[in-house]
């Protein structure tokens, strides 16, 4: 006689064990158990009662909260799109802040990134058959949205602790010797500013998780 309790545990396999899941687990085996207990009521053996009730509960992802089934290849072409258009923004930036071998090699990483994006989202356009548009996938919404604040916040504090660093480097024996700052010539002070803006050009992670969670309903399974 096959397990009820055993497939539920099977259903809830790699997740968390949370006040949630264990109330979830509980619901799904009272709503089996009686399921079966109905379809032997109206004649069915246990097997066959047992094939009956479980045969629209293949796994639990819907039923966790936060969980959305989405269009999964539909939603990595726009994420690859977006990565695209925001590298292409960067390697624009870099361009002409191609002063020394640093800002060529940062300008290059850009390029190099947009290549390989733009491959990764002209093969994707390339797959016009409904399996693979119509192919999906359980995302968790609350991870996705834990990671975009965490991403927001580590990014905030690399800002902060760039931007000292960069004051202390440039301006820590002026500030702590009370002496005249002294910049000699334009090219020096390009540098100088290029070195505090370039940091920010890292907006472009937590920007992108960002739209990742945004576009999360877009392509939800309806």
């Amino acid at each position: 006689m096959r397990d009820v309790e055993k497939y539920v545990d099977n259903l809830f396999k790699g997740y968390k064990k949370t006040e949630e899941i264990e109330e979830l687990h509980r619901e799904i085996l009272t709503n089996l158990e009686a399921r079966i207990k109905d379809n032997m009521d109206r004649g069915l053996d246990y097997n066959s009662a047992y094939d009956e009730a479980i045969k629209n509960i293949k796994n639990v992802d819907i039923f966790i909260d936060g969980n959305k089934e989405i269009y999964t290849n539909r939603f990595k072409k726009k994420l690859s799109e977006i990565a695209m258009i925001y590298i292409l923004l960067g390697w624009i930036i870099t361009i002409p802040l191609r002063l020394n071998i640093t800002l060529i090699k940062i300008n290059t990483i850009f390029t190099i990134g947009a290549i390989f994006i733009g491959l990764i989202y002209l093969y994707m356009s390339s797959k016009k058959d409904d399996e693979y548009l119509d192919s999906t996938t359980v995302v968790n919404s609350n991870k996705l949205k834990r990671l975009k604040k965490y991403t927001w916040i580590i990014w905030s504090i690399f800002i902060i602790l760039q931007t000292f660093s960069h004051i202390g480097i440039y301006f820590g024996s002026n500030i702590w010797f009370s002496t005249q700052i002294r910049i000699d010539g334009p090219y020096e002070f390009a540098i100088l500013i290029v070195n505090f803006i370039l940091p920010l050009l890292s907006i472009i992670i937590p920007l992108f998780i960002s739209k990742a969670y945004n576009l999360l309903n877009k392509y939800e399974v309806n």
